[in-house]
């Protein structure tokens, strides 16, 4: 049988690489796999580790603003217990005026989170310190001597009674919400936790 040649039109032999190119080609795919490989999974690891740290802070913030908003919650209530404390040991006597200004005036400036401490009787007698936008206080008080009117006074840097700010005709305070929810546990002096709002009329 007759050999059949080939047509050097149709067949071409298959160029001849050289020696450098086979070597370094696979060698270079082999790097850029491994790059793209190490790349990607230090993004979804970046990725994870940012997430998690994403979510370490937002529970941290979390704790903190619970934390602080119990103290925040809970100082009233303390301000509140001391007093009926110092009353019923007989450390704080209501019917001495200036000596209960000065307890609450010193007591406020421990507690940056109240707004207004302050003690009412059942006779009417309510004595009270407010904590002003310049870091200052007031003094505010209705008696006898006041004729039923609620009079603040503002206050030196010896918690003394400066100038007359403002006057309440006919305060009553036992018609306020704050009194009328007195605890039963207080049968003669009313401690509470003023809000600020509450005197503004």
């Amino acid at each position: 049988m007759p050999k059949l040649s080939l047509n050097p039109l149709f067949y071409q032999s298959p160029p001849k690489l050289p020696l450098r190119v086979v070597v370094i080609v696979p060698f270079v795919l082999q790097i850029i796999a491994t790059v793209g490989l190490v790349g990607y999974l230090s993004f979804t690891n970046g990725k994870r580790a940012i997430n998690d740290l994403a979510n370490q802070l937002q529970n941290e913030i979390t704790a903190r603003i619970q934390q602080k908003l119990n103290i925040f919650l809970e100082t009233p209530h303390l301000v509140n217990q001391l007093n009926v404390n110092a009353i019923r040991l007989n450390q704080l006597n209501i019917q001495e005026i200036n000596d209960v200004e000065r307890h609450l005036w010193q007591q406020i400036q421990s507690f940056d989170s109240v707004g207004v401490i302050g003690i009412t009787s059942t006779s009417g007698t309510m004595i009270a310190v407010s904590r002003q936008d310049n870091n200052r206080f007031n003094i505010i008080i209705t008696d006898e001597s006041t004729e039923g009117e609620l009079q603040e006074y503002a206050t030196n840097a010896q918690g003394v009674r400066t100038n007359l700010t403002k006057v309440v005709p006919e305060y009553d305070p036992h018609i306020r919400p704050w009194y009328q929810d007195v605890s039963l546990q207080v049968k003669q002096v009313g401690v509470r936790y003023l809000d600020r709002s509450l005197i503004k009329e």
